[in-house]
């Protein structure tokens, strides 16, 4: 019994015995594709590319940028419309007679004004 240890010792590989189950990489290697191997080959961004990264980069702020200026264009083209259909229907009516002008007369002189009322 005094030739067996009651503690246990680490085993080095020169003490004869085994030592023990191999490492997983030894005994299933990791085989890597070239591709993950090799360097990747750089490549000048095109013009669609460097698009990509901008908008990749700023997509809420250029959103919200092309929401409001499409919104400040439907403002600015509604006014222009209104203006335009105002200025229509002050061209369609005819001019209201002024207090101090006379009413016109036919080539007989009798007034050529029909009774009733007037629009203005």
């Amino acid at each position: 019994m005094a030739d067996t240890p009651t503690t246990r010792e680490p085993t080095s590989p020169s003490s004869g015995r085994s030592p023990g189950p191999a490492p997983v990489a030894e005994v299933n290697p990791v085989h890597l594709p070239d591709w993950m191997r090799s360097p990747a080959v750089e490549h000048q961004p095109t013009g669609f590319d460097r698009l990509r990264f901008f908008s990749a980069r700023h997509n809420g702020a250029l959103l919200l940028g092309v929401s409001l200026a499409v919104a400040l264009l439907m403002v600015i083209g509604f006014a222009i419309m209104v203006g335009w259909v105002a200025h229509g229907v002050r061209a369609a009516t005819t001019p209201c007679a002024t207090p101090g002008s006379a009413a016109p007369v036919d080539a007989a002189g009798a007034s050529a004004s029909t009774p009733g009322p007037t629009p203005c």
